[in-house]
């Protein structure tokens, strides 16, 4: 649910000069974000430091790194299905959801509990293909990892449309505009 990282030197270079030892108060940082590390799987834990928001100079001139980081979670491909086993709904589903909630939307600024199943539909070929049709909310406008853009502050609802076929995620797409796999606007 949380991983902890202690920072034991930090320095910063201001304006093209030489590096200077700066000071993070705490001496370590944590992000609480539950994430699932399963046997045989690779997980990405992506941390993004904002500098520009980070390194503050007191009037003393003494240089504070309060470190401002965008943690994102990606679960590496699930290992394939068992041989002469399909993958289940249920599978499907949670490989589905699991997909929205670490894709750059709404990991971004997506409201944790807003994401809620609003329906599933057994396509009739490919065999084992279901679409998951899922709501969430998020704090602002806009599609993917938005950080450093003018955002307007307001609660969005979004619709994911996700297909599974064979245990694998073959489309995503958000409100009819936004290739999940892709991570951009559809043309």
């Amino acid at each position: 649910t949380q991983i902890r990282m202690v920072i034991d030197k930090v320095q910063v270079a201001l304006g093209g000069n030489a590096p200077q030892d700066a000071t993070v108060p705490s001496g370590a940082l944590k992000f609480v974000r539950p994430f699932d590390v399963v046997a045989g799987q690779t997980v990405t834990l992506l941390l993004d430091f904002d500098a520009d928001k980070s390194v503050n100079v007191t009037g003393g001139g003494k240089v504070m790194v309060k470190p401002v980081v965008k943690l994102s979670v990606k679960p590496g491909p699930k290992g394939p299905p068992q041989a002469g086993k399909a993958p289940t709904q249920t599978d499907s589903q949670q490989l589905a959801e699991e997909f929205v909630r670490n894709n750059s939307t709404f990991a971004y600024d997506g409201i944790p509990d807003s994401l809620k199943l609003a329906d599933n539909l057994t396509a009739a070929q490919p065999p084992a293909t279901w679409i998951f049709t899922f709501d969430f909310q998020s704090r602002h406008a806009g599609y993917g990892n938005r950080t450093g853009q003018v955002l307007a502050e307001v609660i969005t609802p979004h619709r994911a449309v996700v297909t599974v076929e064979q245990g694998k995620i073959k489309s995503a797409v958000i409100d009819g505009k936004w290739d999940m796999l892709k991570e951009k606007m559809m043309s």
